[in-house]
């Protein structure tokens, strides 16, 4: 297995997704720009994506007085 392919992944990328003889065989491993620009882009936001109505529920659910004030800056640091 010398490197792992989705069609669909190489059609959108225009090459390999990831070539697992550049990654791990090496003394410094590097990844593929394919790679770098959507599965370590889309992680992090899928991860955002899943926890932020966790953290708004707790936000509205919680019964500390003084209730945390919305103001512009707390909407956007959420």
């Amino acid at each position: 297995m010398t490197s792992l392919h989705p069609k669909f992944i190489e059609s959108f990328c225009g090459q390999v997704f990831l070539d697992w003889n550049e990654t791990f065989d090496r003394d410094v491993p590097d990844v593929n720009q394919c790679f770098q620009h959507t599965t370590l882009v889309w992680l992090p936001c899928l991860f955002l994506l899943f926890f932020s109505p966790f953290l708004i529920y707790s936000f509205f659910s919680s019964k500390r007085r003084p209730r945390l004030q919305w103001s512009r800056l707390i909407i956007w640091k959420a």
